[in-house]
């Protein structure tokens, strides 16, 4: 019982040299790096949709990735099928392509950063670097600005 306490205390005693206030609470950056972190946030569960699209297009056995028109009977049931063509390959992110190990670091932060905290002990510094977060912001912006 006395180890968990005592890693408690560690953890809690690992604050932030930056800690800034609003009027709900504390949190571990000013509210432009938080809104930075929200855009990448949301590019980063873009990522994740396309990643899952293309997967299920990899999973699929080459004739069964094709466009099909479904022909239907009076009564508007499918009676059969033509073939329009090949279905393309999804587009996956590129900003996060390479990046995955960030996704977990960057979801923490987000959350971390959203939620206030009642005491300036409580609250927990961020994983990435400021640096990293305008590098990745500013991936993000440019492939979105592209797609």
């Amino acid at each position: 019982m006395e180890n968990r306490t005592r890693i408690r205390k560690i953890k809690i005693e690992t604050v932030p040299t930056e800690v800034h206030q609003s009027k709900w609470g504390y949190h571990p950056c000013d509210y432009e790096t938080y809104q930075k972190l929200r855009k990448i946030n949301y590019v980063r569960y873009l990522s994740i949709k396309m990643q899952a699209a293309w997967n299920r297009w990899r999973r699929k056995e080459p004739q069964n990735r094709v466009i099909r028109k479904w022909t239907r009977n009076a009564d508007s049931q499918r009676t059969g099928y033509e073939i329009i063509g090949p279905r393309p390959e999804p587009e996956r992110c590129p900003v996060f392509s390479d990046k995955w190990s960030l996704t977990y670091s960057i979801e923490r932060d987000y959350e971390n950063a959203k939620v206030p905290r009642r005491n300036k002990e409580d609250v927990q510094a961020l994983r990435l670097s400021k640096d990293d977060i305008n590098e990745l912001y500013e991936e993000c912006i440019e492939w979105l600005k592209n797609n």
